[in-house]
């Protein structure tokens, strides 16, 4: 199967979401793109590396994982800035398309007074630097004040930190820039979606098969997997028993490939959601709970927008839901189910039943079947739970299988970071 996938759709997607759920830097990487296109095209860099450099700004703080780190982020300086660079690039480099764009955020805090001492000035691309500093210009923005009366003190202060924080070309460029309001303006105003049609002439412009496709949804749920060390192989869990389960239940290859799809994407929306509240080990309170549920929701707002996904949208996003209309978002009833949203909804909670989870261990197979049954009585397909029950072993393999090839990929790229 040979699929179209808009690339410029999936960074708006990405881009979107993560800047999402950080309150503190709301619209923060559409504003780095966008600054980091201006440094850059004054610099007069190649298409390629125009391109790459927007890209990488666009994702650059992708491997910030809690409200903690985030809110680091503000500093000018910003303390231990190696995790979420490192993380950023696991998450992303196993995709080709995003190679030379996860090594950029392998440095997008890089120094100038570092090169010479930790690093050579042969190993960090040249774009790293100009990110660094797109990067802090919009740090400085104060987003409640009119951005013209602030742009005096955010070239004395860019300024200040040339030949330490910033290298001294850098700046220069900046200052030559700097003086035109529109630079300024375009901050604010100009969408990121005019920036990359600048530097993407064909909408759908990726044709993939199915093992890239694999490759660019598995960069999607690691965004969000990755984000604790209990859910690292869930998505891949979850996908690859929905698989199984519509292969059992006669589905089409094809749709079985797509389904599969949309089990490692279900959970993107948990970019949203606060990793503490993913990780809290007690019960959550109303309100934490209401604000978790929201995450199928935002499931459905970033994957609309990459053209080539619909199908795969609309079922992952109904994960939640239940046939007496008690699930969410929609609410929707049996008679608006299908058959791959119920394989959905199964391979979700076996998968997660089977897991540990901060709050508590695995549970047996008996205990699993059972609360699997009591759905299927009330809310869920008892044509799917039979599935599930008759292949009940073959099924937990498969989720075993898929949660060990994801702890390994896991602590060979994340695990050394976060200790």
């Amino acid at each position: 199967m040979i699929q179209q996938i808009s690339l410029k759709g999936t960074l708006i997607s990405l881009i979107e979401s993560i800047d999402m759920f950080n309150y503190l830097l709301k619209n923060h990487h559409r504003r780095v793109a966008i600054i980091s296109y201006n440094l850059g095209f004054h610099l007069g860099l190649s298409i390629t590396e125009l391109k790459n450099l927007v890209f990488a700004a666009s994702l650059h703080d992708i491997g910030a994982l809690t409200v903690v780190e985030r809110d680091n982020l503000i500093k000018m300086d910003v303390e231990n800035p190696r995790n979420h660079e490192i993380i950023g690039c696991a998450m992303l480099k196993s995709f080709k398309p995003f190679n030379s764009i996860a090594n950029i955020i392998y440095h997008h805090h890089i120094k100038w007074s570092e090169i010479g001492i930790r690093y050579s000035s042969d190993e960090v691309d040249t774009v790293c630097f100009l990110l660094h500093l797109a990067d802090r210009i919009d740090i400085l923005i104060d987003p409640d004040k009119d951005i013209l009366s602030q742009v005096p003190q955010i070239i004395s202060t860019i300024n200040s930190y040339s030949g330490n924080l910033f290298a001294p070309w850098s700046v220069k460029v900046f200052n030559e820039i700097a003086i035109q309001d529109t630079f300024w303006l375009d901050i604010n105003y100009k969408s990121l979606e005019q920036i990359l049609s600048q530097l993407i002439s064909d909408e759908l412009d990726l044709c993939i098969d199915e093992t890239d496709l694999e490759e660019l949804v598995f960069t999607f749920s690691r965004i969000v997997d990755f984000r604790s060390r209990f859910t690292v192989s869930h998505s891949l869990g979850v996908g690859d028993v929905a698989f199984e389960l519509a292969k059992l239940a006669g589905i089409p290859h094809e749709k079985c490939h797509k389904i599969k799809i949309a089990g490692y994407l279900h959970d993107i929306g948990k970019i949203a959601i606060p990793t503490e509240l993913i990780d809290k080990k007690g019960p959550l309170t109303y309100e934490e709970y209401e604000k978790v549920k929201m995450h199928s929701y935002y499931t459905y707002m970033i994957l609309s927008k990459i053209k080539g996904l619909e199908d795969i949208c609309d079922w992952a996003s109904k994960h939640h839901e239940k046939y007496d209309g008690s699930g969410y978002p929609y609410h929707i009833i049996e008679s608006m189910f299908s058959i791959e949203i119920d394989i959905l909804a199964y391979a979700d909670i076996f998968t997660s039943l089977c897991e540990n989870r901060p709050y508590r261990q695995e549970l047996q197979s008996r205990h699993v079947l059972s609360i699997l049954k009591t759905y299927s009585e009330h809310q869920f397909s008892k044509k799917v739970f039979k599935l599930v029950k008759e292949n009940f072993t073959s099924l937990n393999s498969i989720r075993a299988l898929a949660c060990e090839n994801g702890s390994r990929f896991y602590d060979e790229n994340i695990e050394d970071i976060l200790l």
